[in-house]
């Protein structure tokens, strides 16, 4: 047995310093001044993170070994009947296979989570909590022990094929950058520990920990709002802006941080910025995905803007290096098997529209710069 030795990496939570703040701070007390002078030192302090391998994370073993085969165990008469007004932990089982034969299982906890999901769909998004001894009985680092399940919303084939679509944008903003979430998709069988002969199969796919997102990048996750694009680094921030417009998806905000999360570099320099959860994306174009009034969206495929870049100079980089990965493929979704030729088509089409607009250079300076 391999001992592990447990880290407590502490999350901080820091509100937003105000710009105009220090600005002012000549017409301010001298208390005034030194209130946010300590303010500013505290967001560039830098961070200790632990020493460990990202290899030994319980995301990372599903991901190696290709555990795609997933039985999952609890009482979901219990869940799905109270999945909107609750959040209880149930207690279950999990079971990984894989084509070499090789498998493992573990108890672990279970509970419903999402905001708009768990109200919508008939099976909502789950978070699955492994027990930090388990894994290290399986020499793994006990952090990142959370793990997110998208789920299938509804019993549908359709609903697999929404959600592999969405699937593939996690992985379409890979190819982007590695500062985004990792992600794996498996086959899983939902076994009703009432009665285990009631089972259903569908597709779902892990997203890894914020834990383990934050120590890949060397960083620490926080929370901020009335965030601007000051605090952030110039490529996180523009990355995100045009591939949130390339996919279609207004279901984000920077100034709540609505699905986004900022991570606090090592170096107590600028801020990351990771965008998530793009089912009310064009490109996916999910049924339970709702128009958005702020921007008088009128079909869920329409595209805006929801931010500027500061110059020409920074947009044209952005968008030759968007170029660049179309030259290079931009289209890894083509060799899977779950997505029918039809979704797939929809896919390039919709993508492709986005690739025309891009080469319409007064046009995109009309919609990005200030």
């Amino acid at each position: 047995m391999v001992t592990i030795k447990v880290y407590f990496l502490p999350i901080l939570f820091f509100s937003l310093l105000p710009i105009i703040g220090i600005a002012q701070s000549t017409n301010e007390s001298p208390e005034k001044k030194e209130q946010f002078e300590a303010k500013e030192k505290k967001i560039k302090t830098p961070i200790i993170l632990p020493d460990f391998d990202t290899s030994t994370t319980i995301f990372q073993k599903i991901q190696r070994d290709s555990f795609f085969e997933v039985i999952l165990q609890t009482n979901f008469d219990s869940l799905l009947k109270n999945k909107k007004v609750s959040s209880e932990k149930y207690t279950g089982t999990i079971l990984f296979k894989n084509e070499k034969g090789e498998s493992f299982k573990t108890k672990v906890k279970i509970e419903p989570r999402g905001r708009s999901r768990r109200k919508v769909c008939s099976m909502p998004p789950l978070k699955i909590d492994f027990p930090k001894k388990a894994l290290d009985k399986l020499g793994l680092y006990p952090g990142g022990d959370k793990l997110k399940l998208v789920t299938n919303c509804n019993d549908n084939e359709n609903s697999d094929q929404v959600l592999m679509k969405e699937y593939w944008i996690y992985k379409l903003y890979n190819e982007i950058t590695p500062e985004s979430y990792q992600v794996f998709p498996v086959k899983i069988t939902y076994v009703n520990s009432n009665n285990t002969e009631e089972r259903f199969e569908h597709f779902a796919f892990f997203i890894e920990s914020n834990e383990e997102l934050a120590l890949r990048l060397k960083s620490e996750l926080v929370t901020l709002y009335g965030t601007t694009p000051a605090i952030l680094t110039t490529n996180s921030y523009h990355n995100t802006l045009l591939f949130q417009y390339m996919i279609g998806n207004l279901d984000w905000n920077l100034s709540v941080g609505r699905n986004v999360k900022f991570l606090k570099q090592q170096n107590g320099e600028k801020h990351i910025l990771v965008p998530y959860d793009f089912d009310y994306s064009g490109l996916v174009k999910a049924p339970h995905a709702r128009l958005n009034p702020d921007y008088g969206q009128k079909y869920i495929e329409q595209r805006f803007p929801q931010g500027k870049f500061a110059n020409k100079a920074d947009l044209q980089k952005t968008i030759d290096m968007f170029n660049t990965h179309k030259k290079a493929g931009f289209n890894c979704f083509n060799q899977c098997q779950t997505l029918t030729k039809s979704e797939k088509k929809k896919m390039h089409r919709y993508l492709g529209s986005f690739y025309k607009l891009l080469r319409d250079k007064a046009y995109m300076e009309e919609l990005f710069l200030e």
